[in-house]
């Protein structure tokens, strides 16, 4: 924090953007506040952590982050503190409650300091969201309590043993803890013995045999004795010898018998705890695999056949996002209600993952058999499931892997089943498929493909590659989308992009080319090239990342480019996956200035009532409505539809795919604003578009 203050004390622009780098490095939420109390600076973790965007929250007063009582008491505390110097929540950390933006509140520890800067007091809280921890520690409470309630009336039962005689005698609550009549105790050491669990039999009478030279101290061991309603008693016994004779041999060994029944059981209930779920009950993975390989272990003596099933749910995280994880644990429970009710008592059912389910069928029909539980497992899935008010649905996607044929232990079936499951979301979802050796081969050339690709990542062998978009009236170029590219790879976009989707590596290769392309429109702007707007490709996976937008107003600001200069191009369905953070996000990108194109219109996700309410500039009609229009009535059609609605609500319209003169005019005839293709001009690298658009900026088309 001195450092903070050194920075924010320096006011210029170098310090501001130390400043900035290192609050979006903290992983906890910082806010600095005035003596008003009124916010004037947050890090990007803040605006995760309560769901603002700093704008809403700088100039603002910090009660807004804080549930009643706390809201309307704060600016009292604040001044009573400058007042008097009475401190409250200063110099230590401290428990409290904040309030999110959408009016959920949660638990957080708060650290403030206070500092000086040009004369002014200022007060900089770290925040953590303490949500986690403390729901670990009440789950914690609850098991201590259980465990205390199976120890509670625990008693100590005394012994002695005279070594030569072999007399024993106990004290008579040894015996009633074992339901002994007083008639039927024998006072010698071979009739406790008798009741000494058969596995625990040798090692005592090991110890007995090893008493004479047992080292000074007590000696413990946890054993089994009969009761006599033949149920198993757990002692802790500890025993000493407490008298030798000259010679140093043992004359009498006296001991306690500690009944740790209730304990044993409570350590059982702990350790089926620890293997369970605990938001499901189901198998936690290490005990689903262990109970799947018992079942494979039977299959293989019995010459019988099973099978393995993994189960992922399609659509969940909405359900999260939008109703909150209280809602989708309800959905989780219930789904491990219906799947468990799928299969027979022999089967195993387990939790790997989030909403990533395995099952194990013990003695299947084949295929077949597998085929069969697969179904009622996905129509059971997709029953709707009520939750308080609400209606909920989602579905699932199965991968299948057989036994033997597809691998002889649990981990191979699974990954096998894993790589079957992805390629039933690649059919469209709400089906399974089995596992065959093309999949397989696939998922090694993918992972192969990802190798590659981090390696060209570090060697920095990707490139950016522009396509011109014209103005069709005007006759020249008003922009140019980056296409990503892999030159001397051998691989097309749509191959290492799809892998990149799938691995995560679409973040950083997506957040490198919004860089690389900001960088080159400041460039050209510099030379003289033109006002061009380059347009700039999101993945869904990056787009639905936390920090998506605070990351775009980092790169436009540290390249200094107008906002208004860079399109981002949203695929249409996007906007089908929880639609008001979508909305959230779009809007927040339209206020920072950023243009917002969709992408694909037309190609079969297309919502006209979304459409609507969505704060975009422009719409691309999709190129496979384009490829046909020369020869497909429809599509000539629709691509007529979505001109016209376009020009009614404002939107700019690019047809792109544009491959002949006939297409061209077709679309010029219907009024399309503008067009990017082949007929125009190939994608190309950052040298060559130069040329080419100093040649052909005007008169494209002539």
């Amino acid at each position: 924090m001195h450092m903070m203050q050194d920075i924010l004390e320096s006011r210029t622009d170098s310090g501001h953007e130390m400043l900035r780098a290192m609050l979006s490095a903290m992983q906890d939420a910082v806010i600095v506040i005035d003596e008003r109390g009124i916010v004037e600076l947050v890090n990007p973790a803040a605006e995760k952590t309560f769901g603002f965007a700093a704008e809403e929250l700088v100039g603002h007063n910090i009660s807004v982050l804080m549930p009643s009582p706390y809201r309307e008491h704060h600016d009292e505390y604040l001044a009573h503190y400058l007042r008097t110097g009475e401190r409250h929540v200063l110099g230590a950390s401290r428990e409290l409650v904040a309030q999110r933006k959408d009016g959920t509140s949660f638990p957080v520890e708060l650290a403030v300091t206070e500092m000086t800067v040009g004369g002014l007091r200022k007060f900089t809280g770290v925040v953590r969201d303490i949500s986690e921890r403390k729901r670990a520690e009440e789950a914690l409470q609850r098991r201590k309590q259980d465990l205390d309630l199976a120890l509670d009336g625990a008693d100590v039962h005394l012994w002695h043993l005279d070594c030569h005689s072999r007399a024993m005698h106990c004290f008579a609550r040894l015996p009633q803890a074992l339901g002994l009549k007083p008639e039927d105790v024998r006072p010698e050491l071979e009739f406790w013995i008798s009741l000494l669990h058969p596995d625990d039999r040798a090692d005592i009478m090991q110890c007995l045999a090893d008493v004479g030279h047992a080292p000074p101290g007590p000696m413990d061991k946890e054993i089994r004795l009969r009761g006599s309603d033949g149920e198993w008693k757990w002692m802790f016994v500890r025993a000493q010898v407490v008298e030798r004779d000259s010679a140093g041999a043992p004359l009498r060994v006296a001991g306690s018998c500690l009944d740790i029944t209730r304990r044993k059981e409570a350590e059982e209930k702990m350790l089926l705890l620890a293997q369970h779920d605990a938001l499901t009950g189901l198998p936690s993975r290490a005990l689903a695999y262990a109970l799947g390989e018992r079942v494979l272990a039977s299959a293989r003596r019995d010459g019988l056949r099973s099978a393995v099933l993994f189960v992922d749910l399609d659509r969940f995280k909405p359900i999260n996002d939008t109703y909150g994880h209280e809602a989708g644990d309800a959905v989780l429970q219930e789904v491990a209600r219906r799947l468990t009710g799928c299969i027979r008592a022999e089967d195993v059912a387990g939790r790997i993952g989030g909403d990533e389910f395995m099952i194990v069928l013990a003695d299947v029909d084949g295929a077949h058999g597998a085929a069969r539980v697969a179904s009622q497992c996905i129509a059971s899935i997709v029953r709707p499931y009520a939750y308080k008010a609400l209606e909920l649905h989602l579905s699932s996607s199965i991968g299948i892997s057989l036994f033997p044929g597809d691998g002889e232990d649990i981990d191979t079936l699974l990954k096998h089943a894993d790589a079957a499951m992805y390629h039933a979301k690649e059919c469209g979802r709400e089906n399974f498929q089995f596992f065959t050796n093309e999949l397989n081969v696939r998922a090694a050339n993918a992972h192969n493909l990802e190798r590659r690709m981090r390696c060209g990542l570090r060697q920095h062998q990707f490139k950016l590659y522009y396509q011109p978009i014209v103005d069709i009236d005007a006759d020249r170029v008003i922009g140019a989308e980056a296409l990503l590219r892999w030159p001397d790879s051998g691989v097309a976009p749509e191959q290492f992009i799809a892998v990149a989707e799938c691995t995560g590596l679409i973040n950083q290769l997506g957040e490198w080319a919004l860089g690389e392309a900001c960088r080159q429109q400041r460039d050209w702007h510099s030379n003289g090239l033109g006002d061009i707007t380059i347009s700039v490709n999101v993945s869904p996976v990056q787009f639905r990342q936390p920090g998506f937008r605070c990351m775009v107003s980092r790169i436009v600001t540290e390249c200094g480019i107008d906002p208004g200069w860079l399109q981002l191009e949203i695929a249409e369905n996007i906007v089908l996956q929880n639609f008001a953070a979508v909305l959230d996000t779009l809007r927040a990108l339209r206020q920072f200035g950023t243009h917002i194109l969709l992408d694909d219109f037309g190609k079969g996700y297309s919502n006209l009532s979304y459409l609507k309410q969505l704060p975009v500039d422009a719409i691309k009609i999709d190129r496979d409505v384009v490829r046909n229009l020369d020869t497909d009535r429809g599509d000539r059609a629709i691509a007529a539809a979505i001109i016209n609605l376009g020009r009614e609500l404002g939107l700019q319209v690019i047809a792109e795919g544009i491959e002949s003169e006939a297409t061209l005019q077709s679309l010029h005839a219907r009024r399309c604003g503008a067009i990017q293709g082949f007929h125009v001009c190939h994608p190309l690298p950052t040298a060559d578009f130069e040329n080419w658009y100093r040649i052909h900026a005007q008169h494209v088309l002539m």
